[in-house]
C-alpha cells in the first residue's frame, strides 16, 4: 500500500473507533476486555524468572503497570488488536477492508495505532509502516476523529502521547511472548526490547495528571483543534 492507501485506512479505523466510542465493557460479552489482558500479563510477570541476558523483570513490571494504567483510563471502543498493513486490503475504488479479526477486544484506540505504526517485522526488524509515513497517517486519523467526535476527542499532543504508550504496549507484548513461550532471543526480540527501552526513556510516563483529568479538561475549541497541516 502507498501512503494514500494508509491514510484511507487511518480514516476507516477512526470511523470504527468513533462508532463504538465510550462503549460499556459489557456491550459485547463475547469480546475480551483489555483489562483482562493486562491482568494476564501481570500474572505472568509476577511468576517470571529471567534467564541471563533477558529483560529486567522489575523494569517490565513497572512499565507494564504504567501502560495498563494509562490505556485503561481512556474511553473504551472496539479494537482490532492485530492491525498490521498485511491485514488491510485496499481496492482500486478506494474501499478499505480489514481482515483477521481473531484477536478483537474492547480497549483503547491506542492499541490499534501502536500496533500498526509501531510494529517491527520479524524478518528484518524494520517497521511495517515507513517512519516518514507515521505522522501523515496519524494526521489523517486525527482529523477524521475531530470530525466524528468533536469535543469528545483528544488534543493532537494528547493523542501522540497515547500512541507512544500504544507502541510501548506492542513492543512489550512481543517481548513477553518470547519470554512466556521460551522462544529463541532473536533479532526480532532484541529489536523490540531495544525499542521498548528507548520509548521508556523518552516518553512522559510521569505526567502529574491522570488521563481522566485530561479528558475532562478538553471541552471547547482548543481541546480538539486540528494540527497545523501547512
Amino acid at each position: 500500500m502507498d501512503l494514500s492507501c494508509h491514510e484511507a485506512a487511518a480514516r476507516a479505523l477512526a470511523e470504527l473507533h468513533a462508532h463504538h466510542w465510550g462503549m460499556d465493557g459489557s456491550s459485547y460479552p463475547f469480546l475480551t476486555l483489555s483489562h483482562e489482558h493486562f491482568r494476564s500479563q501481570r500474572r505472568f510477570l509476577d511468576s517470571y524468572q529471567p534467564k541471563p541476558g533477558d529483560a529486567d523483570r522489575q523494569q517490565l513490571i513497572s512499565l507494564q503497570a504504567d501502560i495498563s494504567t494509562r490505556l485503561s483510563d481512556i474511553p473504551l471502543t472496539v479494537v482490532h488488536d492485530d492491525l498490521l498493513s498485511m491485514n488491510i486490503l485496499h481496492d482500486d475504488d478506494g474501499a478499505v477492508t480489514m481482515i483477521d479479526w481473531g484477536t478483537t477486544m474492547i480497549g483503547s484506540y491506542a492499541r490499534d495505532l501502536g500496533r500498526w505504526l509501531g510494529d517491527l517485522r520479524n524478518d528484518n526488524a524494520v517497521g511495517w509502516v515507513p517512519e516518514p509515513w507515521v505522522e501523515p497517517v496519524l494526521r489523517a486519523y486525527y482529523e477524521r476523529q475531530c470530525q466524528l467526535l468533536g469535543g469528545r476527542w483528544r488534543t493532537w499532543d494528547g493523542m501522540l502521547e497515547d500512541v507512544a504508550y500504544g507502541r510501548c504496549l506492542n513492543y512489550l507484548v512481543i517481548v513477553l511472548a518470547h519470554l512466556k513461550n521460551d522462544w529463541s532471543r532473536s533479532v526480532w526480540y532484541k529489536a523490540n526490547l531495544t525499542a521498548l527501552r528507548g520509548k521508556l526513556q523518552r516518553s512522559p510516563f510521569e505526567t502529574g495528571r491522570s488521563t481522566r483529568e485530561r479528558w475532562a479538561g478538553q471541552a471547547g475549541e482548543e481541546g480538539y483543534r486540528r494540527p497545523d497541516t501547512g
